[in-house]
């Protein structure tokens, strides 16, 4: 004869033998208030299954079903979400909701109307950026701008792990316009709130790569020209050296030849201009021939959209030698609508450790009256480049930017965020 014994009947032998205790209410409470804390972290829910488990083992008591675990965590997170949305809503005013929910709108009136605007619609402040130019800089600072027209408080959403963030910003972007529409208030703003402020920190970390990408773009451009032109020059001489002893051995057969008669038929006098400009040209004019050309391409292409940039950015550095870029910054806003060729006489104007010292004498020209004079369009210049190569070594950083390091490239880039 044989008995059939439940497994439910031996479970207070197996707990008495492994020393563990019964469920009890006061374990659930303590439970609780633990996944209380560690929702406010994560929402992975195996996570925090497997470190229940982990506290239950601990503790020395049984665990709960794995239904009736599930049910806690998923309580918790439900509670940690409202208490979000409520807090979020509270700290959100009246006008940034109405901007919020006009952006719903152009979304709507973008569909049904055709017809382009100058007010950027919510599928463009989502859109991705373009590629590198002055139309992709124009655009990017329309996006700062618009996103903080919408008055988002800069530390709404300082206690959230990114991790959090991400879902949330994810859930917003993800939804169509007809879902959001439908969400309670609360919940509604809060995700369009989460969505437009990292969005903003997106924004910044693309205008930062703006003015990286585009400084060495026109400056290797100008590099570029300046090359080309320099081989040409050399192929217009091609042979120099025999031109020059071909003339040699003229003036020495023909001590008291006439020049036009002795030399010219040997070598034409235009080669012999290109041969003098060849060997008397010298470093300094090459450097000046590669500023003139960077001069003009960034004075007749460029500069307003740098400018635009540089105005709605705020640069920053922890350490005081990099202080005088900084400084060299807050003059060239400044100086944003002037027209001036110089700086004013009684501007203190940052010369060490904001230009490189092969530059200095093209940047600062002397005048009739022998004055020192910083010639403003080139310092503008010379500050791109170092400040390019400063964000480059994140010795200088941009408040609000994301915290993002991109180990996909070979060219590792970390951002900083201040919030």
């Amino acid at each position: 004869m044989f008995f059939f014994v439940s497994f439910s009947g031996f479970t207070p032998n197996i707990r008495d033998f492994f020393g563990f205790q019964e469920l009890t209410r006061t374990d659930n409470d303590r439970l609780g208030q633990w996944l209380e804390e560690q929702v406010q972290s994560t929402h992975d829910t195996d996570y925090l299954k497997n470190q229940a488990y982990s506290l239950f083992r601990k503790w020395k008591v049984e665990p709960p079903s794995i239904g009736s675990l599930k049910r806690m965590i998923d309580s918790a997170i439900d509670t940690f979400e409202k208490s979000l949305y409520k807090m979020t809503y509270q700290q959100l005013s009246a006008k940034t909701c109405t901007r919020l929910d006009a952006l719903l709108e152009s979304h709507a009136d973008e569909d049904s109307d055709g017809e382009e605007t100058d007010i950027l619609t919510f599928r463009q402040l989502l859109s991705s950026p373009r590629k590198p130019s002055v139309n992709a800089m124009e655009m990017e600072v329309k996006k700062l701008l618009a996103i903080r027209h919408l008055q988002i408080p800069n530390g709404l959403f300082h206690h959230m792990t990114p991790k959090l963030l991400k879902k949330y910003r994810l859930r917003a972007a993800t939804e169509t316009v007809t879902e959001l529409r439908a969400h309670p208030a609360p919940i509604r703003y809060t995700l369009l709130a989460i969505l437009f402020w990292h969005r903003h920190a997106e924004v910044i970390d693309y205008l930062a790569d703006l003015l990286d990408e585009i400084t060495l773009k026109f400056g290797n451009k100008a590099k570029n020209t300046t090359r080309k032109e320099a081989v040409e020059e050399l192929e217009r001489v091609q042979g120099k050296n025999k031109h020059i002893i071909n003339l040699l051995k003229a003036t020495v057969n023909h001590p008291d030849g006439i020049i036009q008669d002795t030399l010219y038929p040997i070598v034409g006098a235009s080669t012999i201009r290109d041969i003098i400009k060849d060997m008397t040209r010298n470093n300094r004019e090459y450097k000046e021939k590669i500023y003139i050309k960077m001069h003009s391409s960034y004075r007749g292409h460029y500069r307003i959209a740098f400018c635009n940039i540089l105005k709605n950015l705020t640069f920053r550095s922890n350490n005081q030698s990099h202080q005088p870029v900084i400084e060299a910054l807050q003059l060239i806003r400044e100086y944003g609508d002037s027209g001036q060729r110089f700086f004013a006489a009684n501007d203190e104007v940052p010369i060490e450790g904001v230009i490189q010292p092969k530059w200095k004498d093209i940047i600062i020209e002397t005048d009739s009256k022998g004055m020192e004079r910083v010639n403003r369009i080139n310092y503008e210049i010379a500050v791109l480049q170092t400040l390019r190569t400063r964000l480059r070594c994140f010795t200088v950083n941009i408040n609000n930017m994301c915290c993002i390091i991109d180990f996909t490239s070979t060219d590792v880039r970390i951002y900083f965020i201040k919030r």
